[in-house]
């Protein structure tokens, strides 16, 4: 029953709002996002175009959580396993946000292929150590040992376990190469681990 009149909140209000308030929904963000590895960094001139865009709103602070929502929506939902460890949000996303989504898209599938890679590569290497060679996969069947892993949604050494479960004692039967001659597995070697 009491009625209180107050002022409407201007861009710099909910600018320090934003900024300053100790349950501030930027934190929110930010820990939101680092759950899932993704280190979200705030720019300056983007806290204060998220300002203006919330004072339009007229809603006062709540405006904040409208104007967050819509533009980091998608990002929430999209960048989480997608291989993108870091969000710079600036006025670029925040103008363009289908456009950098994407971009970000297509930079997680890159890392996630470079992590993939370099997974399979220590697996196979350390298979070959215990039978004292320098095993290693050809370009090619990296890229297959990826698209699988990626395909199935499993993890690469989960995967790498699964496909060369008997190359400890396979490897066993196979004679060293001279001395720093790496033994290069093709493709076929993922496609028919057992041949």
């Amino acid at each position: 029953p009491v009625r209180v009149a107050c002022e409407e909140l201007k861009a710099a209000d909910l600018r320090k709002i934003l900024s300053e308030s100790e349950g501030s929904i930027l934190r929110q963000y930010e820990r939101s996002f680092l759950a899932f590895g993704i280190e979200a960094v705030f720019e300056e001139e983007a806290l204060d175009r998220i300002a203006e865009l919330a004072a339009s709103e007229g809603t006062g602070a709540r405006g904040l959580l409208t104007v967050c929502e819509r533009l980091l929506r998608d990002f929430k939902f999209e960048l989480p396993g997608s291989g993108v460890t870091s969000l710079r949000v600036d006025t670029t996303l925040i103008e363009r946000p289908d456009e950098r989504l994407a971009a970000l898209r297509d930079s997680g599938q890159d890392e996630q292929a470079r992590v993939l890679r370099r997974a399979a590569g220590e697996f196979i290497a350390r298979q070959g150590q215990a039978g004292g060679l320098d095993l290693r996969f050809a370009p090619e069947a990296l890229d297959l040992l990826v698209e699988m892993a990626v395909a199935r949604q499993q993890p690469m050494r989960e995967l790498c376990a699964e496909l060369f479960k008997d190359y400890e004692f396979g490897l066993r039967l196979v004679s060293a190469p001279p001395a720093g001659t790496p033994l290069i597995l093709p493709r076929a070697a993922v496609e028919a681990p057992d041949k």
